[in-house]
């Protein structure tokens, strides 16, 4: 019984280090561009807990989100089933998945993947894509997606 609760105490620290983690890899990936966070526009794919649901309730989107913009990034979401988030002092509007133009990002970090978000379409339309669902995955491997 020790050893299993001391895993699960391992396991919640490793998940709540992960926005951490996943902000510094857009922000090394965001830097092999010759990018810095500052400045750049930054379109983050669905802040809800989990696919298909508008619950936002200890989304590690929100931290997320929150490294971004207190790096001086640009950032705009998409969630079909979040019209609007507070995060940092801001209020945020969802952006229309379907307008989008990914192509205008410098990084479309994928963090929900809600049906909605078609992986083809992210993959050939985006500049640089940050997976953190693996929703590209199916699709092979390229140069502009990295996933975790």
């Amino acid at each position: 019984a020790g050893y299993e609760a001391k895993f699960i105490a391992f396991a919640d620290e490793i998940n709540g280090g992960m926005p951490r983690y996943v902000v510094q890899l857009a922000t090394d990936a965001l830097n092999d561009q010759a990018k810095a966070v500052r400045g750049s526009r930054i379109l983050a794919l669905g802040v809800a807990y989990k696919a298909g649901v508008g619950d936002i309730r200890d989304s590690p989107a929100l931290e997320i989100i929150e490294g971004f913009l207190a790096r001086g990034a640009h950032l705009e979401y998409a969630d079909p089933r979040v019209p609007q988030i507070q995060v940092g002092g801001q209020l945020l509007k969802s952006v229309a998945w379907a307008q989008a133009d990914l192509a205008a990002y410098d990084l479309v970090v994928l963090l929900t993947a809600h049906p909605e978000f078609e992986p083809a379409r992210l993959v050939r339309d985006a500049r640089l894509v940050l997976d953190t669902r693996n929703a590209t995955g199916a699709l092979g491997d390229f140069r502009h997606v990295i996933k975790i």
